[in-house]
């Protein structure tokens, strides 16, 4: 018999059936998960320390009875704990560049947007460094502190970071080795040419004779501190290699160092 309406509503809903699936079958019909580019925990810890000792070392709230390890040492006085944050600072942000890189290329976007990148996190760190500048004097006021000086060789080692490694490092070692060679062998007015104290040496008398005026005395010092940067990306390729071997990555690190 064809059902009337009212059979069709007075009809019980069927019982849903439930299908077991094998397993195998179950993970053919899944789709594959996205790669998604890892972390380097020893990375993030390491930048969390040296950040936490950056705040302490920035902040002494002890005055006198403040260790000497964390304050600066003196001129030729040998290096404290506190000497070591901006090194190890700049080796972090050298350090995660390759890993930047690899999460930018996976992403397959063009390599304009690389470059805005850059340019964008290299400009926030200048006008951040401007803003503490101003805090401080209280005023308007432009010259070339930490966070410029980071930024000023965050731009050099990314930039570079295009090249091949042995052409990076042949370009940092030139960097070191132009730096020395101009202390080394350049004259200085009113000393001794190869003059390295405090108040007698060449980087210090350019800054002093025609940058101070500026407010950009300092510049140069983006030269040594771009080659460590530069170093740092050959350890971030150690890490993010599959290829190596931990031996191998230990290798690299020594030899870096």
């Amino acid at each position: 018999k064809r059902p009337t309406l009212l059979s069709l509503v007075k009809r019980k809903p069927d019982i849903d059936v439930v299908v077991l699936v094998p397993a195998e079958k179950q993970s053919e019909a899944k789709p594959d998960p996205v790669e998604r580019p890892g972390r380097l925990i020893s990375l993030d810890a390491f930048r969390g320390f040296t950040v936490c000792l950056m705040l302490i070392v920035n902040n002494i709230a002890l005055d006198t009875l403040t260790p000497d390890s964390l304050t600066h040492g003196a001129w030729n006085q040998g290096l404290t704990l506190a000497d070591y944050v901006f090194p190890w600072f700049l080796l972090c942000v050298g350090l995660s560049i390759p890993f930047s890189f690899a999460s930018f290329a996976k992403k397959g976007l063009p390599s304009w947007r690389q470059d805005a990148r850059i340019l964008t996190r290299a400009t926030v760190l200048m006008v951040l460094g401007c803003l503490v500048n101003c805090a401080f004097e209280r005023k308007l006021f432009f010259s070339l502190g930490v966070l410029q000086l980071i930024a000023m060789a965050y731009l050099v080692a990314a930039y570079a970071y295009e090249l091949p490694p042995l052409r990076r490092a042949i370009i940092a070692s030139m960097l070191l080795i132009g730096y020395a060679l101009a202390i080394l062998y350049l004259p200085i007015p009113g000393a001794r040419t190869g003059s390295f104290t405090e108040d007698a040496n060449f980087f210090g008398n350019i800054n002093k004779t025609y940058l101070l005026v500026y407010n950009i005395d300092g510049l140069f010092s983006t030269v040594p501190t771009a080659a460590l940067m530069i170093f740092a990306t050959l350890i971030g390729d150690a890490f993010l290699s599959k290829k190596l071997t931990h031996v191998g990555r230990v290798a690299i690190l020594c030899g870096v160092g």
